[in-house]
């Protein structure tokens, strides 16, 4: 499993919240940079999770991950997709070899 931070904007609300998620490599069907969150940043609608979470040029990646009978769902993680996608692949291999 891999622990990342989750970036999420609540439903039926403009509330934008944070928490940690842990996702199967194995069931992680694609990842892409997320434009929406990097928009929100520009925009000073992330200043209220505090400096500590949110810079500048902090990036998010949109994770699209497999749910067994119901199809993928997609969820956004701080950070850019190279080390995202590194970091998922450093576990799978680290599964293999366990």
């Amino acid at each position: 499993m891999v622990k990342l931070t989750e970036i999420f904007q609540e439903s039926m609300s403009t509330k934008i919240g944070v928490r940690e998620v842990y996702i199967n490599p194995n069931h992680v069907v694609m990842v892409r940079e997320d434009m929406n969150f990097a928009r929100y940043l520009q925009e000073g609608k992330l200043n209220d999770l505090g400096r500590e979470l949110v810079n500048p040029s902090m990036r998010f990646t949109r994770i699209s991950v497999r749910n067994s009978g119901t199809g993928n769902y997609e969820i956004v993680v701080f950070g850019d997709t190279e080390t995202v996608y590194e970091k998922i692949r450093s576990t799978q291999k680290s599964l293999l070899k366990g």
